[in-house]
């Protein structure tokens, strides 16, 4: 796979280089995948998410500054304003060292940890919910573009068909067998047919334009698109489809991690309101100052906080974090509820989709007996080129309607798979 990609990507990159011979849809995904700009955005973003577990451990180590401190001061004068101590000034050069250790917050860090964590891991969710878009919007281009590639091939086979039709009467309308009103019926049939190719061609360049966004990067040229042939039906057991999906859909995982992330959040914003306690030392050396001062210091201490006022804060901020996890749960059973329909909605078109194929397949071969019919008809003289040209206007509608019920199958299992969880 590795060796396809590259390849894939060399071709891409190489102006001039040679389209492949042919591109699958596998190769298409796993390109996608690998340069798709998306997919490298949700991958950063999750990155960036997981640093936030170290930023939340980091309260666990001690905390170590390093000061510098030289002041100039009038020697055993003391700060008589501003503060309720009354500190003696020196002049000195000091420099040393304060580590801080936490000790005890009852279980504020190890919540904004858990926190942390889950919250990385809905970033993961997330990124893969991205990668599951982009492989459904490369499967949908692809079969578009199939759809587009075979339609186009109708067109010209029915053009084929009706210039053969055209000189046909026309050497019937110069052996003065059939009139010249027949001439311009075959001529307009043709033109209806070229027509209906150049809409079918603009109608492939689109769809090819939509591949290419879809990979992440222009198509070099004409690319040659695999078939993907799988009528196999779509399973009818539709609570399979939901059970996998209310388990597996990355944008649901995400989302209960979301919630197990707040609701960490508030107990950590419910501990913020207990005590914490910290060891504090402190050493260091004064080379110059006053002679009262001593040439070294270290000290070490516990500090104990307790928030016991602060004007609610703590409070109100511990009330927000449980409103928003509650808010969250009620999402959680929202998109629970979005997920079951839109499984259910993706079921029922895929289904409908694969009984189109038959239908339609029917369809051409009853269009082509009528076709036949009406071609010997017309050749005996026992009807009209009316006739022959509403035979032929249906057996290419049939054709097309057929090209389309096949690749709009695909597309539509894609969604299904897409929307269980299956991608």
């Amino acid at each position: 796979m590795r060796i396809a990609i590259a390849a894939l990507a060399g071709c891409f990159a190489a102006a001039g280089a040679p389209p492949p011979e042919k591109l699958t849809l596998a190769e298409a995904e796993a390109l996608a995948l690998a340069i798709h700009p998306a997919i490298e955005a949700g991958k950063l973003d999750a990155l960036a998410a997981h640093t936030r577990i170290d930023q939340a451990r980091s309260a666990r180590y001690p905390f170590a500054v390093a000061n510098t401190t030289a002041v100039g001061a009038d020697n055993e004068s003391r700060i008589g304003a501003g503060a309720l101590n009354n500190p003696v000034l020196y002049s000195r050069i000091g420099a040393g060292v304060s580590v801080s250790q936490n000790v005890f917050d009852f279980g504020r860090t190890s919540h904004l940890i858990e926190s942390s964590r889950a919250s990385a891991a809905a970033s993961d969710q997330r990124a893969g919910a991205t990668r599951a878009d982009v492989i459904l919007g490369v499967r949908r281009a692809y079969f578009s573009a199939l759809r587009a590639e075979n339609v186009l091939r109708v067109a010209k086979a029915t053009v084929e068909s009706r210039s053969l039709v055209v000189d046909q009467v026309s050497e019937l309308v110069r052996a003065q067998i059939k009139t010249s009103l027949d001439q311009s019926f075959a001529e307009t049939n043709l033109a209806e047919g070229k027509l209906l190719v150049a809409s079918a061609e603009n109608e492939r360049l689109s769809a090819y334009a939509d591949l290419a966004q879809a990979i992440g990067r222009p198509l070099p040229g004409e690319v040659e698109l695999a078939d993907v042939a799988d009528n196999d039906g779509v399973p009818r057991d539709l609570a399979t489809f939901r059970e996998r999906a209310l388990q597996q859909r990355p944008e649901l995982k995400a989302i209960r991690l979301e919630l197990a992330a707040s609701r960490e959040f508030a107990s950590a914003e419910r501990a913020a309101r207990y005590p914490s306690a910290a060891v504090v030392v402190s050493a260091g050396v004064v080379p110059a100052g006053g002679p009262k001062l001593s040439t070294e210091y270290a000290a070490a201490g516990v500090n104990l906080s307790l928030p016991f006022f602060n004007g609610g804060l703590y409070k109100a901020r511990q009330a927000e974090a449980d409103l928003r996890a509650r808010a969250i749960e009620r999402r959680v059973a929202q998109l629970e509820n979005g997920i079951t329909r839109d499984v259910s909605a993706a079921w029922l078109d895929a289904n409908t989709a694969s009984q189109r194929i038959e239908l339609t397949r029917q369809f051409v071969d009853q269009a082509g007996l009528a076709l036949e019919l009406a071609q010997t008809r017309y050749d005996l003289g026992l009807s009209t080129i009316i006739e022959l040209s509403q035979a032929q206007l249906t057996k290419t509608n049939a054709e097309i309607q057929n090209t389309a019920a096949k690749y709009d199958y695909q597309i539509r299992k894609s969604i299904l798979e897409y929307f269980s969880g299956g991608l």
